[in-house]
């Protein structure tokens, strides 16, 4: 009884952990593409006119 209670208290600490980290790595990778495409935009926004002149 005791051997079960103290496993299903630390068993959702190192799953949470893990899931948690998982998901802020792909929010991380997800937000950079983001940032990246958002500064290509911007970057060819800028340079077009200037192409075009």
């Amino acid at each position: 009884m005791d051997f079960t209670s103290v496993a299903l208290e630390l068993t959702p600490y190192p799953l949470a952990r893990s899931a948690g980290g998982a998901l802020i790595a792909s929010g991380a990778v997800l937000l950079a593409r983001e940032m990246v495409s958002l500064v290509c935009s911007l970057w060819f926004a800028l340079l077009q006119p200037a192409a075009g002149e």
